[in-house]
C-alpha cells in the first residue's frame, strides 16, 4: 500500500485544505471530478508500482486494487454528475439575468463598445443619408462682423482643438473676405465649449420647420417600461458633415485666424432639425417600437433584461455602421 501511495504523487487529488469555504462548490466539484476524467493514469499507474514492489501475487493484487477502486469511484462519480448539474445550471442562470447582473452586464458592454466610446476619432465623418445643408435667402448679403476673443483660462485647449480639428480635415484654413466669430465659452467643469455666433446669417437663413420628437410620448412610452437605458452621443452636431457647396457658407474666425468649417457647429439655426432627421433616418424601424431620440439623446426601454439586451445590440450596432461615437 505504501507503494501504491507513492505511485499516486503527483496526480491531482483534492487537499483537506481545499475543500473549505474559501473555494466555491464550483471549484471544489470540478477539482475533484478531474479524477473520473476518461482515460486518468490514477488507477493504473498505482497498479504497476504496486505490482512491482510487492511480494503479493497478480491476482490478488488485482482483487485488493478493484476494491481500492470501488472504494472511490462511487464518490468521484457523484462529483462529476454534480458538475455536470452546475453546468446546467449555470445555463439556466443565464437565461434570467437579474438586477444583480447589472454592473457586469454594463462592464460586458463598454468591452465590446471600445471602437465607439470615448469621443470622436481624428478622421471626417462619413457621407450619410442626411448631410448639414446651409440655404441662405440672399447669398449676396455683407455682415459686419465683431473680433473673435478667447479667455486666457480657455487659450491652451483651444490651441489643441485647432491642431486637432484642422489635423483632422474637419476645419480648413483659409481667408475669408466674412467669417462669424467663434465664441470660446466655459463649461461648468471649467473645460471648452465653442460655438459660432452666427446670428446675423441666421436671420438670412432659409429655416428648416422639422419639428422636433413630441417629448411628452417619449416620456409615457419610456416611464411604461420596466427596463430602460439613455445614450449619449459625444459632440453630437460636430459629427455631422456639411455639404460640399455649403462649406463656404460656413466660414468662421478665431483668434489663430479664420477657418472654414466641414463638419456642423453650434450656433447655425438649421442644426438641431439636420441632426434629429438623421437619427430618425438611421433609427427609422426602430422608433416607437423599443427605443426613442431625441437630437443627441437615445432611450432605450424593454419588457425584460433579456429583450433589452437585444435592444441595445441593434442600437449599438447602427451606431456603429454610422461612425456616431458616445461619450
Amino acid at each position: 500500500m505504501v507503494a501504491s501511495m507513492r505511485a499516486y504523487e503527483g496526480t491531482k487529488v483534492p487537499s483537506n485544505s481545499f475543500w473549505n469555504a474559501e473555494n466555491s462548490e464550483e471549484s471544489q466539484t470540478e477539482e475533484f471530478a478531474h479524477l473520473y476524467e476518461p482515460g486518468h493514469p490514477c488507477l493504473e499507474q498505482m497498479r504497476h508500482q504496486a505490482l512491482a514492489t510487492s511480494q503479493l501475487g497478480r491476482d490478488e493484487m488485482d482483487a485488493r486494487m478493484k476494491k481500492l477502486k470501488d472504494s472511490f469511484e462511487k464518490p468521484v462519480k457523484a462529483a462529476y454528475e454534480k458538475l455536470l448539474n452546475l453546468n446546467v445550471n449555470r445555463k439556466e442562470k443565464s437565461k434570467s439575468l437579474t438586477k444583480e447582473d447589472y454592473p457586469w452586464l454594463h462592464q460586458q458592454w463598454c468591452d465590446k463598445l471600445q471602437d465607439i466610446v470615448n469621443g470622436t476619432r481624428g478622421e471626417m465623418p462619413p457621407w450619410r443619408e442626411v448631410n448639414h445643408e446651409i440655404h441662405l435667402i440672399d447669398d449676396n448679403k455683407q455682415h459686419i462682423y465683431h473680433t473673435p476673443r478667447c479667455p486666457l483660462a480657455l487659450r491652451e485647449e483651444l490651441y489643441k482643438k485647432v491642431n486637432r480639428y484642422v489635423d483632422s480635415g474637419w476645419w480648413e484654413p483659409k481667408s475669408i473676405a466674412q467669417a462669424a466669430p467663434l465664441l470660446c465659452i466655459p463649461k461648468r467643469d471649467g473645460r471648452l465649449r465653442m460655438a459660432i455666433d452666427a446670428r446675423q446669417r441666421n436671420d438670412n437663413t432659409i429655416k428648416d420647420i422639422t419639428p422636433l420628437p413630441d417629448q411628452d410620448i417619449i416620456w409615457e412610452d419610456v416611464a411604461r417600461a420596466k427596463i430602460r437605458s439613455k445614450i449619449d452621443l459625444m459632440d453630437a452636431f460636430e459629427q455631422v458633415r456639411v455639404q460640399i457647396e455649403d462649406v463656404s457658407k460656413n466660414a468662421f474666425a478665431t483668434i489663430t485666424g479664420m477657418y472654414l468649417g466641414h463638419i456642423m457647429w453650434i450656433g447655425d439655426c438649421n442644426d438641431p432639425a439636420t441632426f434629429q432627421q438623421l437619427m430618425t433616418s438611421l433609427f427609422r424601424n426602430a422608433i416607437g417600437r423599443f427605443m426613442h431620440v431625441y437630437l443627441d439623446d437615445i432611450f432605450v426601454y424593454s419588457e425584460s433584461i433579456e429583450e433589452h439586451e437585444e435592444h441595445l445590440h441593434v442600437v449599438f450596432e447602427q451606431l456603429r455602421k454610422a461612425k456616431l461615437y458616445l461619450n
